[in-house]
């Protein structure tokens, strides 16, 4: 069953009891007043105003204050065309804008949501520069040396996202054809942050001129440009090729029974995150399955899709694998145990942390906070040959860390003291690694060393997130302790940008996000970006993109076989104050 975007999203506002549904009304995006300044074919001063999706004439007449008859008069075509968005249209400058104050205040909203206003504040400060005194002009507004006649002065122009040739020829009222020779370059593909010359006077007699400017007045520029080359495209405008997008989404909703309100809350978050994405994806073509009983899909449809999310149990998802024929890629969204899939087949992306992340991480972390004085101990529960417990030995044995192995049982715990006060130094600081996902056990070694640390012992502990779940652990304990965890999931509510998301969440669903929406607009903001940036090679580049989003961390490292594992963790610290902090 498909469902294009603005489908997806009034299914995903229908309460879980199926009995009501809430309507949204979309609001037109504000209209930022563009400083950039060009001029039109007949010598009228404009604005270069960028169109996002949903933005009016009218609303963009009424922000400039001027009419929609002045708009068409330096804009041939748009009456008969219409307003296309992702378009650059002129506007006629006026001496005065409407509600100045009203006009920056969008403009700072538009800011904080797009990042693109203050890039072109800066630019254009420096276009103005040049239009004052042509002689001086900064590091992205240079002069071309006067050789010859046939040298004009330029500007420099940095190729944004949404822009390609056909779209900066009509900004500057100069044909593309021109701009490429200017610049040397022989086909029409542009890249996001790419640099070109754009002559600030142009004759059309200077059109076959082009062919004779001097190679080393290119030289500086396309140096710059080559960077964008010898990294396979990182910054690639993918946009100009207006390509679609088809992603399938296996949920287990259970719409035929009690409705799976998890999979509900991580739709919705995903619809969320792809929304935010408007600004940068053209077409999305979204197909969404019910998994709850069955599968529903067969290797052709499998085949159709870039990119398949889900479904969410191991079991299941070995059996999409299966289907797989292509060179698309399956994620597995939330199922820990899917890890092993990974191993087994390639095109295969588990997006939950694997189980050594957070052990590897805790090593690192160990080593990088120890000083020579210190000491480090690593506690473990005797006879218990659990493979967790053994595979943690193991892999802090294979580091750095020297540490030495201290084992007990809890019964042994009311006699303790004295023989781990042995094992600790007084010189510096004692670095304790808890190995053990056992609450009673782990209650244990926090106590005993709570005890120590009144014998003027330091001591600092490291532990993987599992214990601030534990409901006897003393949390004043932790911070005595300094507890230095590593969590595969973890939200700040203070960060700005998750703040942004609650707020979003809320007015669209009228509801509080939980864990499940939070990953799935992770998952749809991290994945479909990277593919809209990168194309269908967009796998290749997972390695290269490490980041933290609302709740997780993508960190990936490939298999042998071209899987790929998450291996991103967050780490926090309970610090003597009471307060526990995130580090970046």
């Amino acid at each position: 069953m498909k469902y294009r975007l603005l489908q997806a999203i009034a299914m995903s506002l229908i309460i879980m009891n199926g009995t009501e549904l809430y309507a949204q009304v979309y609001q037109v995006p504000p209209v930022v007043v563009s400083k950039d300044k060009v001029r039109s074919s007949n010598g009228t001063l404009c604005y270069s105003h960028f169109v996002p999706e949903k933005q009016t004439l009218y609303s963009i007449s009424k922000a400039y204050g001027v009419t929609l008859e002045e708009i068409y008069a330096v804009n041939p075509g748009l009456k008969q065309n219409g307003i296309k968005k992702n378009s650059i249209i002129l506007i006629p400058v006026k001496d005065k804008l409407p509600d100045p104050e009203e006009i920056t205040e969008q403009t700072t909203l538009e800011s904080a949501e797009s990042g693109q206003v203050e890039e072109k504040q800066q630019i254009s400060k420096k276009i103005q520069e040049v239009e004052k005194n042509p002689a001086e002009k900064g590091n992205d507004v240079t002069a071309a040396p006067q050789k010859n006649k046939q040298q004009k002065d330029y500007i420099i122009h940095r190729v944004k996202w949404f822009e390609n040739i056909d779209d900066i020829a009509l900004k500057y009222q100069i044909p593309a054809d021109y701009i490429l020779q200017f610049n040397g370059l022989k086909g029409k593909k542009v890249k996001a942050r790419m640099k070109l010359k754009i002559p600030t006077e142009y004759q059309p007699e200077d059109f076959l001129a082009t062919k004779e400017i001097n190679s080393e007045e290119n030289e500086e520029v396309n140096s710059q440009n080559e960077e964008y080359e010898e990294n396979d495209g990182k910054e690639r405008d993918w946009f100009n090729s207006k390509k679609d997008i088809s992603i399938l989404l296996n949920l287990p909703f259970n719409a035929e029974g009690n409705p799976n309100k998890n999979s509900m809350d991580l739709y919705s978050g995903f619809l969320l995150g792809i929304k935010d994405l408007d600004n940068t994806v053209t077409n999305i073509d979204l197909s969404v399955y019910d998994c709850a009983k069955k599968l529903p899909l067969t290797p052709g449809r499998v085949s159709q899709s870039q990119m398949i999310f889900g479904p969410i149990s191991s079991s299941q998802l070995e059996e999409l694998a299966m289907l797989q024929t292509g060179s698309n890629m399956l994620i597995s969204p939330l199922d820990p145990r899917a890890e092993k899939l990974a191993g087994n087949f390639t095109n295969f992306i588990q997006a939950p942390p694997c189980s050594d992340a957070q052990i590897q991480d805790l090593t690192k972390w160990v080593s990088a906070d120890l000083k020579p004085e210190d000491n480090v101990i690593t506690i473990y529960e005797k006879n218990n040959s659990s493979k967790h417990i053994t595979n943690f030995n193991d892999i802090i044995m294979q580091s750095d860390l020297n540490s030495k192995f201290f084992s007990y049982t809890i019964l042994e715990g009311r006699n303790l003291n004295s023989r781990l006060d042995n094992e600790l130094t007084k010189n510096g600081t004692n670095r304790i690694i808890i190995n053990s996902e056992n609450e009673a056990f782990v209650n244990d070694v926090i106590r005993n060393l709570n005890i120590l640390l009144h014998k003027k012992n330091q001591i600092v502990i490291y532990c993987t997130s599992k214990v601030k779940s534990f409901e006897t652990i003393d949390v004043e304990n932790l911070h005595n302790l300094n507890a230095h965890m590593t969590a595969s999931y973890h939200i700040d509510y203070e960060e700005p940008e998750t703040k942004k998301f609650v707020l979003a969440y809320r007015a669209l669903y009228g509801s509080e996000p939980s864990q499940y929406a939070f990953q799935g607009y992770d998952l749809a903001t991290y994945f479909i970006g990277l593919y809209t940036r990168y194309g269908a090679k967009w796998h290749k580049h997972l390695k290269s993109h490490p980041v933290q989003l609302r709740q997780v961390t993508f960190d990936f490292r490939k298999t042998e076989n071209g899987s790929y594992l998450n291996y991103g963790t967050r780490r926090f610290i309970y610090e003597d104050n009471y307060k526990i902090r995130m580090i970046k």
